[in-house]
C-alpha cells in the first residue's frame, strides 16, 4: 500500500510542475504582448490628433479625386458611344430616305 500512496504524490508532483509551466509561458506571452503594445502606442503616440485629422483630409480629398475622374471617364465614353449610335442611326435613316423606292 505505500506504493499506491506514493503514485499518487508523484502524480500530483508532475501536474504541478505542468501547470507551474504553463503559467510561466502563459507569463512570458504576456510580458511579449505588453511589451510589443507599448511599443505600438510609443509609435502611434508621435502624432498628434490634429495631424491624424488632416491626414484624413488628404486621404478623403485623393479618394473623391480618384472617384471624379473614373466618373469623368466612364461619362466621356457613355457620350461618345452615344453619339457614333446616333451617326450609325442617322446613316441608316438618310439611306432609306435618299434612295427611291423599289418595287
Amino acid at each position: 500500500m505505500a506504493t499506491s500512496h506514493c503514485r499518487p504524490e508523484s502524480h500530483h508532483i508532475r501536474k504541478h510542475r505542468v501547470n507551474l509551466k504553463m503559467r510561466i509561458k502563459s507569463l512570458w506571452i504576456l510580458l511579449l504582448s505588453c511589451v510589443l503594445s507599448l511599443g505600438a502606442m510609443a509609435q502611434s503616440g508621435d502624432q498628434s490628433p490634429k495631424q491624424d485629422i488632416k491626414d484624413a483630409g488628404h486621404d478623403t480629398k485623393n479618394a473623391v479625386k480618384k472617384t471624379a475622374r473614373g466618373v469623368k471617364h466612364g461619362t466621356k465614353k457613355v457620350v461618345h458611344k452615344s453619339a457614333h449610335a446616333t451617326r450609325k442611326g442617322a446613316g441608316k435613316v438618310e439611306d432609306k430616305t435618299s434612295s427611291p423606292p423599289q418595287h
